[in-house]
């Protein structure tokens, strides 16, 4: 299967920074659409470079008009907020036996139990032994050619994962490589 998807060529080990980030929006503002295969795909996020679902026609100062969208995908950080004593909020990790915890096993279960079949998921660069974060990557059997469905997609896999980071909401998220590990669930790896 090939799909066309929104590439940034700078690989990066950790996360970046916001300025970095500012950066990285602006090349793939500009940025045309890439057609890649599943193999081809997955070296790009193991490389830690990072990737937008959506296609754009570049244009102006903006996302340019929408083309299309075939690859979407969910965070899931394994994170709780809670009030902090100075009165703003923070993030901490979830604990394997905590309710919204969840693993790549739960969710491939889950996945399969939905009828899903991800291309991919893989460590995002905040994995940790005691905060396993990572990304769902499924890529659709064709492309989407309207923004509404797009987003409706979106809204759907959200509901199916609750436990998923609300942020991914947008066609144009920006989601970051990995740290290395990409779990190619297209050739029927098992996840670590």
């Amino acid at each position: 299967m090939s799909f066309m998807v929104t590439l940034d060529t700078e690989a990066y080990k950790t996360k970046p920074d916001a300025s970095e980030a500012g950066r990285i929006t602006a090349r793939m503002k500009s940025a045309h659409p890439t057609e890649l295969d599943e193999a081809s795909f997955c070296e790009h996020v193991r490389q830690g470079k990072t990737w937008v679902g959506a296609t754009y026609q570049p244009g102006g100062s903006g996302w340019g008009l929408f083309v299309g969208q075939q690859v979407f995908a969910l965070d899931i950080d394994n994170a709780t907020e809670y009030a902090r004593k100075d009165g703003g909020r923070g993030k901490r990790p979830l604990l394997p036996d905590e309710e919204g915890h969840l693993s790549p096993t739960e969710a491939l279960a889950r996945c399969e139990a939905l009828g899903l079949v991800p291309l991919c998921t893989y460590a995002t660069m905040h994995d940790r032994p005691e905060n396993q974060r990572f990304r769902l990557v499924f890529a659709m059997p064709e492309p989407v050619a309207d923004e509404g469905e797009a987003r409706g997609i979106i809204a759907a896999l959200l509901r199916a994962f609750p436990e998923a980071d609300p942020s991914c909401k947008n066609p144009n998220r920006l989601f970051y490589g990995s740290n290395g590990t990409v779990t190619e669930l297209w050739r029927g790896e098992a996840p670590a």
